[in-house]
């Protein structure tokens, strides 16, 4: 038996020698030189090895490392590896055991004080990983301490560590890393084992600058922290056309990047797909308390997270993005789509500027798209088929179907020129019948927003169209507005075609608080209500249009006067007291979703004078008449571009020519004191279906000056 075991023991060694035969054994110790593909592979196999300060070590194309034991590669001179795309260059060692630690798992590169010029391109770092105490536990495969290295075009894969990076760590340096893969690391560790935000499966910076050039960090997973990336201490990291992509936390916290307090964060081009976390709170991207974040053309699709917490907190969700307290956070044409979680699937955020963006197919347990708790303002953005509803994805978390674009949870928001489409909110329970469970559907709160006690939203030029509640068993309320005791704005809206056909349903439903419309149109909606006031709401409802729903105006407990016809407003319209008419706006094409204005709506020049609105939805500038119009449109008025002006001083008066304009039904005649002519700025003197115009008596003086414009008027 000994024998056999004595023989067993000599086949072992003569096939590792074998197997190595044409090897370069490195003793540990320094190191230094050229080490060339004729004499890989090189086989660390006593110790650690250094480059040594004011040393150099060059690495040669094609050249293999192997890492015989727990041994570490560390760099305090200058080390370049520089392989090519055919004949790249690899660190290994012992893959067996692999996410968990060995005896023989060896311990990574380790930049220390390193040289300026240290470079790693076409390289492969495999199967290491960082255990110890302090920071011998710190970045599995690449640990860079007050060093200036550049990694590119190199993948760091199935490496691990105890904490901070188990592909990289970034400590006081500045990296570049481009065309790079930081892909399948694992970190093993318990949330209990130590405390959150210590650690990233595929790297981690702190005090950094990190340039992330067209790189991919995905697939790395983590036992209780950060799947992705983490970034604390002030570091600044850029990152440029990379891919973020299927990282997850397993037990808690966030799927794919997580941004500390004081950090910069600057992002184009770049995707966060794919992200989860399992029991935690964020699927794609955090940042709280960061110094600024700017995101520009980036795309953030399908993170998500299982569950959230158990009872009702506003900073749990975010599906997508998470951005707590920024000094400074702006995100421009982008997209988000895809997201699942508790609250605000696609972002959740406060003190955020988002602009020209679309939000899509997102699913909450409440606030489908956006969760806002303050301060944030959005401009131009799209919201498209999300949902609010407890069966968005997110398994076992408190929520009650609210807000299928937007919930409003705290502050004041800003909310210019976006448009609400096909958003829904809706709650369904399952019922035991005959051994089976029957999906009962039992409407929802705010088929595209919802409001909270204690927010005030301000809405301005914004579209709301086919946003609903409209489910067989419905019994929800407000398809655009669910209003829950807070205080929003709208002026210049125009909401047309939503749908709540439950009761007590209505496009707007007001339980408690304080509402404000001014200068908008709701319309064409299936529902029992424009407005519904009760518990004790109270509305300043001025300049509006209501036409066309299915039920009455106004339900509920609305204020004295509301919807009676009293009085006529500028153009002679039969208005109620508040100046609301209640005529068809004709829109040029409702049914293709074309909301603006014809010529001859109603709501032209019929909206408060007192505005101080000066654009519209298209960016045209209100008023474009002599008052501004109903709605997020403002009536296009072309002027005429050949106008001839013939003065008759002696008689005082001016006579205007010009040619007629194909398909106009008229002609407005506006006079200004100066020849910058703006509409807000100069007077409506008359209108004529003629090509030909005199204003009377208009010299007194022979000094004096008019300046004319000629409006086209089209049906």
């Amino acid at each position: 038996m000994k024998l056999m075991k004595l023989l067993l023991v000599l086949s072992g060694l003569l096939f590792a020698a074998s197997a190595f035969a044409d090897t370069t054994w490195v003793a540990s110790g320094n190191v230094s030189g050229v080490w060339a593909a004729s004499g890989s592979p090189y086989v660390v196999h006593t110790g650690d090895i250094t480059v040594a300060t004011g040393d150099a070590l060059l690495i040669e194309p094609g050249v293999r490392v192997y890492f015989a034991g727990n041994f570490k590669l560390v760099v305090n001179g200058l080390l370049q590896a520089i392989g090519t795309e055919s004949d790249s260059i690899w660190f290994t060692g012992d893959p067996s055991g692999f996410p968990y630690d060995s005896p023989t798992r060896w311990r990574g590169l380790r930049f220390m004080d390193a040289h300026a010029d240290c470079e790693l391109r076409y390289c492969s770092v495999t199967y290491s990983g960082a255990t110890g105490a302090g920071a011998l536990s710190y970045g599995g495969g690449l640990y860079c301490y007050n060093s200036d290295v550049r990694v590119s075009h190199s993948w760091i894969r199935q490496c691990h560590a105890t904490l901070r990076g188990c592909g990289a760590y970034f400590d006081g340096s500045d990296i570049e890393l481009e065309y790079t893969m930081i892909t399948n690391n694992i970190a093993t560790i318990h949330p209990d084992q130590y405390p959150m935000g210590e650690s990233a499966a595929g790297f981690m910076a702190s005090n950094s600058i990190v340039h992330v050039r067209h790189c991919t960090v995905a697939f790395n997973s983590n036992g209780g922290d950060v799947g992705g990336i983490t970034v604390d201490m002030g570091t600044v990291i850029t990152l440029d056309t990379c891919l973020i992509d299927n990282n997850s936390s397993i037990d808690q916290t966030i799927g794919g990047m997580r941004a500390d307090a004081g950090c910069y964060v600057h992002m184009t081009g770049t995707t966060i797909s794919n992200n989860h976390s399992a029991w935690g709170q964020i699927g794609g991207l955090q940042c709280r308390n960061v110094a600024e974040l700017t995101m520009e053309a980036c795309t953030l699709r399908a993170n998500f997270t299982y569950n959230g917490s158990w009872g009702y907190d506003p900073w749990d969700g975010g599906g997508g993005a998470n951005i707590r307290d920024p000094g400074l956070a702006a995100i421009s044409n982008s997209v988000f789509e895809g997201h699942s979680c508790r609250l605000g699937a696609a972002l959740l955020c406060n003190n955020t500027m988002v602009i020209n963006s679309v939000f899509r197919n997102n699913r909450a347990t409440d606030g489908g798209a956006i969760g806002s708790n303050g301060n944030n303002t959005l401009i131009g953005c799209r919201f498209e088929d999300n949902q609010a509803g407890i069966d968005a994805g997110c398994m076992s978390c408190d929520g009650d179907g609210t807000g299928g674009a937007i919930r409003f949870v705290q502050g004041t928001d800003s909310v210019f020129g976006c448009w609400f489409e096909d958003n829904h909110s809706i709650i369904i329970i399952w019922e035991e019948s005959g051994g089976e469970y029957i999906e009962h559907d039992l409407g929802g709160f705010g088929g595209a927003m919802h409001c909270m006690a204690a927010a005030s939203p301000y809405v301005a030029n914004s579209v709301f169209v086919n946003n609903s509640l409209d489910y067989p068993d419905g019994n929800g309320s407000g398809s655009v507005l669910y209003n829950a005791g807070g205080s929003p704005t709208f002026e210049f809206c125009t909401m047309n075609d939503n749908s709540a056909s439950g009761h007590p349903g209505g496009v707007i439903f007001m339980d408690g608080g304080a509402l404000t419309m001014n200068s908008c149109v709701v319309s064409n909606s299936t529902a029992s209500c424009a407005i519904f006031f009760d518990q004790g709401a109270t509305g300043d409802i001025d300049y509006c249009d209501f036409f066309g729903i299915s039920g009455v105006n106004f339900r509920g407990v609305p204020p004295t006067g509301l919807g009676t016809i009293s009085t006529v407003n500028v153009n002679g319209d039969p208005c109620d007291l508040y100046y609301n008419i209640y005529l068809d706006p004709q829109y040029v094409d409702a049914v293709n979703g074309n909301l603006h204005l014809t010529g001859a709506s109603p709501c032209v020049d019929a909206a408060d004078p007192a505005s101080s609105v000066l654009s519209d939805f298209d960016g045209n500038a209100r008023p474009n008449g002599a008052y501004a119009d109903l709605g997020a449109f403002e009536y296009s008025r072309a002027a005429v571009t050949d106008l001839v002006i013939f003065a008759d001083v002696a008689n005082g008066d001016a006579t205007l020519y010009w040619s007629a304009v194909a398909g106009a039904s008229g002609y407005e005649i506006y006079r200004g004191d100066t020849q910058d002519y703006e509409p807000g700025n100069s007077v409506l003197i008359g209108t004529t279906t003629a090509t030909t115009f005199t204003d009377d008596d208009v010299f007194l003086a022979a000094t004096e000056q008019r300046a004319y414009v000629v409006v086209v008027v089209m049906p």
